[in-house]
C-alpha cells in the first residue's frame, strides 16, 4: 500500500513536467501555464555609450487574467567631455508600471499559440512549443518561464 501512495504521489509531482506537456493540446498546456511566471528582459549593447533595457514578468493566473510588471530605462550620454574625458552631460529616464490582461491558447494559422490580450486594447503572441521549452533568446531578448512561480493577486 506504500508502494502504491509514494507512485501516485511521485506521478502527481511529474505529471506536468513541460517536456511532457503536448502544446497541441490547449488543456494540459493552459494547466501547465496557469500560476507560473513569463520574464522578458531586453539590453542594448554594452559596448555603446547609449543603453536601454526593459523587464517584463508576466504572471498567469489560473483564472485566465494576467498581470504584467515592467520596467524600462534609457541612458543617452552626449555633449562635452571635462578635462578627464567623460561626459559631462546625458539623459536618464527609467519608467515602470503595471498592466493586466486575460491570457488563453488558441492556433493561428495552424500553430498553437499563447495570447495575451491586454486591457488596453493590444495583444501579445507566442508560440506554444517555445513557452512550453521554457526558456529561449532572439537577438537581444531572453523570454524565460518561471513554473508555479506566477503571484496572482
Amino acid at each position: 500500500m506504500k508502494t502504491l501512495s509514494l507512485l501516485i504521489v511521485l506521478t502527481a509531482l511529474f505529471a506536468c513536467d513541460p517536456e511532457d506537456v503536448d502544446p497541441n493540446n490547449p488543456n494540459n498546456a493552459v494547466d501547465r501555464i496557469a500560476g507560473s511566471a513569463f520574464h522578458i528582459f531586453t539590453s542594448s549593447s554594452p559596448w555603446s555609450e547609449n543603453s536601454h533595457s526593459s523587464y517584463h514578468k508576466v504572471d498567469f493566473c489560473p483564472n485566465g487574467h494576467f498581470m504584467r510588471f515592467f520596467e524600462t530605462s534609457l541612458i543617452v550620454e552626449g555633449g562635452p567631455t571635462n578635462y578627464n574625458g567623460e561626459r559631462v552631460t546625458g539623459v536618464y529616464a527609467a519608467s515602470n508600471g503595471l498592466t493586466s490582461g486575460t491570457w488563453g491558447i488558441t492556433e493561428v494559422n495552424g500553430q498553437s499559440m499563447l495570447i495575451l490580450q491586454f486591457d488596453e486594447g493590444y495583444t501579445w503572441e507566442y508560440e506554444l512549443e517555445k513557452i512550453l521549452e521554457g526558456g529561449w533568446k532572439v537577438g537581444r531578448t531572453r523570454f524565460a518561464m518561471d513554473w508555479d512561480k506566477g503571484v496572482c493577486r
